[in-house]
């Protein structure tokens, strides 16, 4: 990207574009064509979640979540979830089924954590994906069942999961020394 890239990017980003508030912050993130700046970065994070970019409000989530605070990462990751983030539906599924370290058990719920782990994968989360499969062919917070194992982990890999592949190939491993 050229300087000129930039330029149109910030003038794009301060007329209220959301995802050119969110290229910005990646490219100084990064010090991909601009000079690495963490403040500058932070600056235009906080510009993309003020016009409710789903992607700046999982990053943001994921920041709290790893800093302890729970309750507002919840928050960021529910509004990504609602402006259709499946990385972020993925996350909150999984934080809701107690599957995220240091988490408190107040947030559980499974019945929520399952649709929203559905929701991902459906919306195309290869992460979700495997975590169904996982869940269905041990059982885990679903009946167990090989044939829905098979359905979301060849979902997963056709997605390019390279977790999935492994996983579906230790399953058929382990099925044909059973059977």
């Amino acid at each position: 990207m050229t300087n000129t890239g930039i330029e149109n990017l910030i003038v794009r980003a301060n007329n209220g574009d959301g995802q050119a508030c969110y290229d910005l912050y990646k490219e100084y993130k990064n010090g991909i064509h601009v000079a690495e700046n963490e403040l500058t970065a932070m600056d235009w994070l906080e510009k993309a979640l003020d016009c409710n970019h789903p992607m700046a409000q999982l990053i943001m989530g994921l920041s709290l979540l790893n800093a302890g605070q729970q309750k507002d990462a919840i928050q960021y990751l529910q509004l990504a979830s609602s402006n259709g983030n499946p990385d972020a539906m993925n996350v909150l599924g999984q934080l809701y089924l107690g599957n995220v370290e240091n988490m408190t058990d107040e947030y559980t719920d499974e019945d929520k954590g399952l649709q929203l782990l559905y929701q991902a994968a459906f919306c195309g989360s290869p992460n979700a994906q495997v975590m169904l499969g996982k869940c269905y062919y041990i059982g885990k917070w679903v009946h167990q069942d090989k044939l829905m194992a098979k359905y979301w982990l060849e979902k997963a890999m056709n997605a390019g999961s390279e977790e999935a592949a492994h996983l579906y190939e230790e399953a058929l491993r382990v099925n044909t020394l059973l059977n």
